[in-house]
């Protein structure tokens, strides 16, 4: 959920902590230290409210991806559970076929399981690309190990079983 102008404005008065350290919106040098403008980097003249903002915004988005660790390995899980439940979907398929009514109910429904925990997954692990968004002063100070080879084993895994499910799961709500 995005911050706007006045919540902003409101946290900033309780001077929260924030490790980010200001950066120049040009170059990225960092301004920590410096009292007015312009840049020493590259002489860009730039305004200390939006730059101390970013940095309030940046550390804000930081401290709200602290549950990113156990996020992303739920995301895998669910991620492996939906690969399970296609699998084990398409094996009953062919081994089954669609001989009864009732079988067909059950297949629609483990259809639209497998698609919403691949969805599920994909939204969980998708949580990575946010992480490397954040200055890496950020990234040090949250001091969380993020599982990056699985947040994007996961994303991958859960993007294509949504590329191959959703075409199966719409035809067997037809």
């Amino acid at each position: 959920m995005p911050i706007d102008e006045r919540e902003l404005d409101h946290l900033g008065r309780y001077r929260l902590p924030t490790p980010v350290p200001p950066i120049c919106p040009q170059c990225g040098y960092n301004l920590t230290g410096l009292h007015e403008p312009p840049c020493p980097e590259c002489g860009y003249r730039f305004d200390w409210r939006s730059v101390r903002r970013k940095a309030r915004i940046q550390w804000l988005e930081a401290m709200g991806l602290k549950t990113l660790p156990e996020e992303i390995e739920f995301g895998f899980r669910l991620a492996c559970i939906a690969w399970g439940v296609a699998i084990v979907l398409r094996l009953g398929a062919t081994t089954l076929g669609a001989q009864f009514c009732v079988l067909d109910v059950l297949f629609m429904l483990m259809y639209s399981i497998e698609v919403f925990l691949a969805f599920c997954g994909a939204f969980l692990c998708s949580h990575i690309i946010r992480f490397r968004r954040l200055p890496e002063e950020a990234r040090e100070e949250l001091r969380i190990e993020v599982p990056t080879t699985k947040a994007w084993v996961g994303l991958a895994a859960c993007v294509l079983l949504l590329a191959v499910s959703a075409p199966t799961c719409v035809r067997a709500l037809l």
